[in-house]
C-alpha cells in the first residue's frame, strides 16, 4: 500500500496556528489522525491524483450524482431546508455507519478528522486553509464517499451496491439537469468552473462540461 500523505504534512495541523480548530474539533468528538494513522485508511482506493492534478479524480468503480452549491448556499425548495451543507450532512450522517472520517485529497495537507459526530462546526472547522482542497468524507464501509469542496458549486456523493436509495439518486440527477445552466451563471465570475468541470467532473453530466 502506497503513502498518500507526505511524511510531516500533518505538523501545521498540531501548531499553535491551528489551536482554535482543534479545540471544534474536540468540543465535539472529533480527532485529528497522524500521517501514519491518516496513510493507514488507504484514501486512494476513492481517487487518484496526480502532481499536476488541480482536483482528485475520482474513481470510476463509483456510481455518483451531485448537489450543484457551494456549501453555504441556501435551498429554496418545499423539499429542501436549509442551506447544501446541512442537505450534505444528512445523507452522509443517513447512509453512513459508525465512526466517521474526513480526508484532505492533497497529500501535501494531511488534515484527516476521525469523528462521531458529523456536524457543520466539524466540517467549517476545516476550512481555514483549503479552500482550494476538497474533502472526502467516508466510513470504514466505503460503501458511500462524499466529495465537499469549500471552492466549488458541487458536491459529489459516489455510491456502490446500490447503498443509496435510487428514489434519491434520480432526484438530484434531475436537479442537476435544471438547475445546472443556473448555477454556472450564478458563478459566472469562476473563470476556471468550466474547466474543472470538463478536466475531472465531466461524468456527472453525462460526459459533457455545464
Amino acid at each position: 500500500m502506497t503513502k498518500f500523505y507526505f511524511e510531516n504534512s500533518d505538523e501545521f495541523y498540531s501548531s499553535f496556528a491551528w489551536k482554535s480548530e482543534r479545540q471544534v474539533l474536540k468540543d465535539n468528538h472529533s480527532y485529528l489522525l497522524s500521517v501514519d494513522e491518516a496513510n493507514d485508511l488507504n484514501v486512494e482506493v476513492f481517487f487518484s491524483r496526480g502532481q499536476n492534478d488541480a482536483k482528485p479524480i475520482l474513481n470510476q468503480d463509483y456510481s455518483f450524482f451531485a448537489i450543484p452549491h457551494e456549501l453555504d448556499d441556501l435551498f429554496f425548495l418545499d423539499s429542501i431546508d436549509g442551506d447544501c451543507l446541512s442537505t450534505v450532512l444528512a445523507l452522509a450522517n443517513k447512509y453512513l455507519t459508525g465512526t466517521k472520517y474526513i480526508a484532505s485529497t492533497d497529500p501535501r495537507k494531511c488534515c484527516v478528522v476521525e469523528t462521531q459526530e458529523l456536524n457543520e462546526d466539524v466540517v467549517w472547522s476545516l476550512f481555514s486553509g483549503h479552500l482550494n482542497t476538497p474533502f472526502l468524507i467516508f466510513d470504514i464501509n466505503r460503501l458511500v464517499f462524499i466529495l465537499i469542496d469549500f471552492d466549488l458549486p458541487l458536491q459529489i456523493f459516489g455510491s456502490k451496491l446500490n447503498r443509496i436509495s435510487i428514489d434519491e439518486i434520480d432526484f438530484w440527477r434531475e436537479y442537476v439537469r435544471k438547475n445546472w445552466q443556473a448555477v454556472v451563471a450564478q458563478y459566472s465570475h469562476y473563470e476556471m468552473l468550466d474547466s474543472i468541470i470538463r478536466n475531472y467532473y465531466s461524468f456527472i453530466f453525462g460526459g459533457r462540461s455545464g
